[in-house]
Parts: C-alpha cells; sequence; structure tokens
C-alpha cells in the first residue's frame, strides 16, 4: 500500500512538473516573440563583427529636425539593408536569423562595393586570388573589420590542406567566425531566457 501510494505521488509530481515545463516555456517564447529577442540579438552580435558595436547606429532626433546631412551607414546597417537579409524578414522587421553561408555572401558582396576596382577596365577581376583579397581588405575603411578579416585571409592561406580557391578558402574563414561569434550571441540569449524563466517561477 505505501509503495503505491509513493508511486502515484511520484507521478502526480512528474505530470505537474512537465506541466509547468510547458507553460514556462510557452510563456518564454510568447515573451521572445513579442519583444523580437532573437532578432535583437542578432543585430547585436552583427554588429559587434562589423562595426565593433553592440547596436546599430541611428541619427538624433536633433539631426534629423536640422536637416543635417545623415553620417555615412555603418557596415552593420548595409549589411541589414542588403536584399538577402531583407528577404529572410518580414514587414521591415530584422531577421531572427542568418546562415553563415548567407552572411559570409553579403558581406563580400558589401567588401567588392567598398573596393575600388582592380582591373584596368573598371571591374573587379572573375578569378580573385590572395592577393586581390588582400588589396580589397587594405581599402576598407572600417578599423574594426579591417583588423578581424586579416587574420582569416592569413589564415586561409596559410591553410595546408584546403582546397578551392582563395575566395572559398577566405569565405570559409569568415563563416567560421561568424559561427564562433552566433555561439557567444546564443550565450547572451540563454542567460536572458534563464533570467526570464526565473522572474516568472516567483
Amino acid at each position: 500500500m505505501l509503495s503505491s501510494n509513493m508511486l502515484e505521488i511520484a507521478i502526480g509530481v512528474t505530470i505537474t512538473y512537465l506541466f509547468m515545463a510547458l507553460v514556462v516555456t510557452a510563456f518564454n517564447e510568447l515573451v521572445a516573440s513579442f519583444t523580437k529577442a532573437r532578432a535583437k540579438y542578432l543585430v547585436m552580435g552583427i554588429s559587434k563583427l562589423l562595426d565593433g558595436k553592440s547596436e546599430l547606429a541611428k541619427a538624433s532626433k536633433s539631426q534629423r529636425g536640422r536637416g543635417e546631412k545623415a553620417s555615412p551607414p555603418t557596415w552593420a546597417e548595409q549589411f541589414f539593408r542588403h536584399h538577402l537579409i531583407n528577404g529572410l524578414s518580414r514587414n521591415g522587421e530584422k531577421p531572427s536569423y542568418v546562415s553563415s553561408q548567407t552572411f559570409a555572401m553579403v558581406l563580400f558582396q558589401l567588401i567588392r562595393r567598398a573596393t575600388p576596382p582592380q582591373a584596368p577596365n573598371g571591374k573587379i577581376p572573375g578569378n580573385i586570388g590572395f592577393e586581390e583579397l588582400e588589396k580589397m581588405i587594405g581599402a576598407i575603411q572600417n578599423d574594426d573589420l579591417k583588423e578581424a578579416l586579416v587574420p582569416l585571409l592569413e589564415e586561409a592561406r596559410s591553410a595546408l590542406h584546403a582546397k578551392g580557391s582563395a575566395l572559398k578558402r577566405f569565405c570559409d574563414q569568415i563563416e567560421t567566425w561568424y559561427d564562433h561569434s552566433m555561439d557567444r550571441v546564443s550565450g547572451w540569449y540563454k542567460r536572458r531566457t534563464q533570467a526570464t524563466l526565473l522572474a516568472f517561477s516567483f
């Protein structure tokens, strides 16, 4: 009889625990959706990567009111304005997820835009080697981004067993850099989630 009562209590506690876990998880997802937390943390992470800042730059109301000329867009602003990134979101909102391949593709396109043409005919050569990539990175007017990309290029150049073109190897390094950074962003989001769940549990 005693063992039967203990079994019933154990089953009741387990069911209650599972039910509360589902309620808390649903509440956390509701809060994250309402506050667009995932998109905000993604913006923070990518802004930190590209500009060394944890948020997108915004013109002040006084600047807009006086009609002052807006400052040039940051790299993160250009990134989120790109049509490949806009296609991942809806209603003009920031996306909550960007793959490493998409990040590398968009970033390289931004680098090409910021780079003076290397060929006499005004076009960037199709078969881009390490020397061309080094010149393109050197022309970037962003010390934080340049400082991050130079070692990635050197790592791609020195990889003994890597296959593919110089551009492919460089983009692979960018993808790895992005993935590592997103691991850190995931840590930020998990700590925020834990704080939310802890507050809700009380």
